[in-house]
C-alpha cells in the first residue's frame, strides 16, 4: 500500500524525493487519477504511439485491458527498474 506522497509504480517521493508532498505530482496516462513521480510521467509521455511504436502498443493494450499491473510494469522496464 502505498501513500498519496508515494509514486505507485516506481515507489519514489511524489512529485518527486526532494519535494515529496508539497505538491501533487503527475496524473497518471492509465486513467488520469493516479499522481504519479515526475519521472515516470515523463517516461509514461515518451512510451506514447507517438515517440515509442514498440512500447506504445504495450501501453496501448494495457490501457485497452485496464491492466495496471502491466502498465507499472512497461513504466518500470523502460526506467530500467526491473
Amino acid at each position: 500500500m502505498t501513500d498519496s506522497h508515494t509514486c505507485p509504480i516506481c515507489s519514489g517521493g511524489v512529485p518527486t524525493d526532494e519535494r515529496r508532498g508539497e505538491y501533487p505530482g503527475a496524473l497518471s496516462r492509465f486513467d488520469n487519477e493516479r499522481c504519479i513521480c515526475s519521472v515516470c510521467g515523463q517516461a509514461e509521455a515518451l512510451l506514447t504511439p507517438f515517440f515509442s511504436t514498440t512500447y506504445g502498443l504495450f501501453m496501448r493494450k494495457a490501457q485497452e485491458a485496464r491492466d495496471w499491473r502491466e502498465w507499472r510494469r512497461i513504466v518500470r522496464i523502460y526506467r530500467g527498474l526491473e
